[in-house]
């Protein structure tokens, strides 16, 4: 897989695995892997190369990223940093969301609520902060300060977040 480079997230849905990576969203034909590397079978989704740095799809298939801008897309970078963006046609495209210019998530979790909508976890890198939204993504609250790598959620109880830190492994309810 090395034209797929720096992978920063992987999920499935759709019978395929996503791969979001520095040079946009990979896609990967699940049934078509066999033992060994998936080179043969994995292609970048849509046209957008932007640096997919968070990424998640949460249970109705809407998938959610950040990151930075596509090069070719965008020379001058601006703005830095996409917020939250959202693809409702897996992976083809991608639409601003919220934060746009202010935030790198660099993890992203989504567990739905109780009232059937979507909550998401951002890690926001640069503020050492964890966000949440329970609207999509449109508002947020702060929530812990932390140095971490990886987000998880418990689907059944989405109101208990896992993070992985050089101390190991911290649980917040």
């Amino acid at each position: 897989m090395n034209e797929l480079g720096h992978v920063h997230g992987l999920d499935a849905t759709h019978g395929r695995i996503f791969a979001a990576t520095h040079q946009g969203v990979w896609a990967i034909d699940a049934a078509k892997l066999g033992d060994g590397f998936a080179t043969e079978t994995t292609a970048r989704v849509g046209v957008s190369s932007q640096d997919s740095m968070g990424f998640t799809v949460a249970r109705s298939g809407v998938m959610f990223a950040s990151g930075h801008p596509d090069p070719g897309n965008n020379p001058q970078q601006l703005p830095a940093n996409l917020g939250l963006i959202q693809s409702l046609d897996a992976a083809q495209s991608w639409k601003s969301v919220s934060l746009a210019g202010h935030t790198d998530f660099h993890d992203l979790v989504t567990a739905p609520t109780s009232d059937a909508r979507v909550r998401i976890y951002g890690y926001d890198a640069a503020q050492q902060r964890v966000r949440i939204s329970d609207d999509g993504g449109h508002t947020w609250h702060d929530g812990a300060t932390l140095s971490l790598r990886k987000l998880a959620v418990n689907p059944n109880a989405p109101d208990t977040l896992l993070a992985t830190t050089q101390a190991g492994v911290a649980l917040s309810s």
